[in-house]
């Protein structure tokens, strides 16, 4: 809510909702009262959010560790995931992974991906991020203005820069990756070009202009 009060429901099969049980929600209730939450993002059955003093927390499903306490044991309602007391102001979350970005900008992880493990690891650490996404394929980040991938298949485990002569301000992450330039210009690359994501008929590790017509913003 606009005061910070954070509200679940739906599908609660693996305690993901957060109410300390796992039946399922059919209208808002309310999770970690007496809690503020600056931001919450949901996993394929696990939920993370940060608080306005910058505490990561996560609840749900942890089969992989990506509730980030040390364990595999799921948890119905939030547990504070970094024990380390790591102040964090981005968060990414996705099917089985976990990530946030420090008030430092470091990426933290923790999770099923080949860049992470079962705890908590700095990744990518000489580098300053500013924005970060995680995916199952390859996740992003935005670092000093530029655009820096890693990640599951043949892009490799390492992070790059990619287009390094561009100035970026905004990434996605996933299996087919775009980033917006400090220009508005919208660019995306893939490995597996099917349906014609990249409006040509063929994959691309490098970037390929989209859209030249309109101005993109972050």
């Amino acid at each position: 809510t606009t005061v910070g009060v954070l509200k679940c429901w739906g599908f609660n099969f693996r305690g993901q909702v957060g109410d300390g049980t796992m039946i399922d929600k059919l209208s808002p209730v309310v999770i970690d009262a007496g809690t503020s939450y600056s931001m919450v993002q949901v996993g394929e059955m696990h939920t993370c959010g940060y608080t306005t003093s910058g505490v990561l927390k996560c609840w749900g499903w942890n089969g992989y560790g990506q509730l980030g306490d040390g364990t595999t044991t799921n948890r119905s309602s939030p547990i504070v995931a970094d024990s380390a007391g790591t102040s964090y102001n981005q968060l990414s979350i996705d099917r089985n992974t976990s990530c946030g970005l420090t008030s430092s900008g470091i990426i933290r992880c923790v999770g099923a991906n080949n860049l992470m493990g079962a705890v908590w690891m700095n990744n990518d650490t000489s580098i300053t991020y500013s924005q970060f996404r995680v995916a199952e394929q390859i996740s992003c980040g935005i670092a000093s203005s530029k655009w820096r991938c890693g990640g599951i298949s043949s892009f490799g485990s390492s992070f790059f820069t990619y287009d390094s002569a561009t100035n970026y301000v905004a990434t996605t992450p996933g299996d087919k990756v775009c980033g917006i330039t400090a220009a508005g210009v919208l660019k995306c690359f893939t490995e597996i070009n099917d349906y014609g994501f990249l409006g040509v008929w063929q994959d691309s590790r490098l970037p390929i202009l989209r859209d030249s017509a309109v101005s993109y913003g972050p």
